[in-house]
């Protein structure tokens, strides 16, 4: 007996790319080689604390504005035509399927050596990004290998626009928005009436000029999009990367005063600074670029509406995270305050009244008398000297008794 279950496909991707390569260290090469780097297209391995095993690979794939882009992907062993990544090749066109889940990451390049209030050891800084669950692996067919990606979803519109510049073409403008995609999935077991219900954020963004665009401005809407995916650098914030960045720049202040006379070492560094900085103040990051809106339900909204209502959800949010951090501060108090040893408290003898003591005087006869052996009790103990010389006094009034007897017998007649 088979249970049907019908789902909405409120999250599907299709994502058409070539197989790209990765730089790994080689662990076969010898020691006098030094560290060897060679190029893979597919990296394995196990989670550190769970252990199971992952395959991680990357492709190149078609901007909609132009350009490429490497989407990481990571698929499971398992996966339905994961065979055909055994024998492919760099530059193989593939076809992944899959799905768009809002994963949670540490990026170990913040971590220090501190811990937080309940003793964990610091990861790095945590960050939530999109990424694609894959369902399927298959070779594109001939109709798709132009094709770069297409994305359906389907869910409500969680906060007013912000509106940006594209940052590769300044005469474009993009209003960005988050999609809260909930959808259900049937169980992988077979024949198990049962699914699996995942929320996700999405990240989409539209041209302000598209016809479609006012129905993606109110908070509420319920749409369904029709895009592609695209991929944009974005400005890294928050108390770890300030932290880093100062450090990257007290190490360039110091170089670069050491480097004053060298204007080719000078120039070398400036680029390597450059360089560095880059990589810690901004991240590649995953959106979805609309290309179609249909609304279910609610009312499309004027752009010059969105202003406003974007400056209040931005002052709602500040305060709440301002509550919640002074929340979490309290309780980091209290739990210090709780496991605190408590000190110990010794009173200074200098404050502790001493009792005065009466002048009893000293006796006249005191120093004067010879001490008195205290007479021995009846019921103390004796001692072996005591005995014996009781048992010889015995003995002599015995003798005298002897002595008397015999002269009295000698007397009578």
């Amino acid at each position: 007996m088979t249970t049907d279950i019908i789902t909405t496909a409120a999250n599907n991707v299709i994502v058409i790319g070539m197989l790209d390569t990765m730089l790994v260290r080689d662990r076969n090469a010898a020691r006098s080689e030094g560290r060897k780097m060679v190029e893979v297209t597919k990296k394995v391995g196990r989670d550190w604390g769970r252990g199971g095993r992952w395959e991680h690979l990357k492709l190149q794939v078609r901007s909609p504005y132009g350009g490429m882009f490497a989407l990481p992907i990571e698929i499971e062993p398992d996966v339905l035509g994961a065979a055909l990544l055994e024998a492919a090749e760099a530059e193989t066109m593939l076809a992944i399927e899959g799905t768009l889940q809002l994963v949670q990451t540490f990026d170990g390049r913040f971590a220090t050596d501190a811990r937080d209030m309940r003793g964990r050891t610091d990861r790095g800084r945590p960050t939530r990004e999109l990424q694609l669950r894959v369902q399927c692996v298959r070779e594109p067919n001939p109709e798709e290998r132009r094709a770069s990606s297409a994305v359906w979803l389907e869910g409500v519109i969680a906060e007013p626009p912000q509106v940006s510049r594209h940052p590769e073409l300044p005469s474009m403008q993009l209003a960005g928005t988050i999609l809260r995609v909930t959808y259900a999935r049937p169980a992988d077991f077979p024949g198990l009436g049962a699914t699996i219900t995942e929320t996700v954020d999405v990240n989409v963004s539209i041209p302000i000029s598209h016809q479609d665009a006012e129905q993606l401005y109110r908070q509420g809407n319920v749409v369904r999009v029709i895009g592609q995916l695209d991929c944009r650098m974005e400005v890294q914030g928050g108390i770890a990367v300030r932290a880093k960045l100062e450090e990257i720049d007290t190490e360039w202040a110091e170089r670069k005063t050491q480097l004053t006379d060298k204007l080719v070492e000078l120039r070398k560094a400036e680029s390597a600074y450059r360089r560095t900085r880059q990589r810690f103040e901004t991240a590649a990051r995953l959106f979805v670029l609309a290309g179609h809106v249909e609304l279910l339900a609610g009312e499309p909204l004027p752009l010059e509406e969105t202003y406003a209502l974007r400056r209040e959800f931005v002052r709602n949010r500040r305060q709440q995270q301002q509550a919640r951090r002074q929340r979490t501060a309290d309780e980091q108090a209290q739990r210090a305050a709780r496991a605190m040893p408590r000190p110990v408290v010794v009173e200074p003898m200098d404050d502790l009244p001493i009792p005065a003591m009466a002048d009893v005087g000293i006796h006249p006869l005191a120093g004067t008398t010879k001490a008195v052996r205290p007479r021995r009790r009846a019921a103390d103990p004796v001692d072996g000297v005591a005995v014996e010389a009781n048992d010889h006094a015995a003995d002599a009034d015995g003798s005298d008794r002897d002595a008397a007897d015999a002269d009295g017998s000698a007397g009578v007649v």
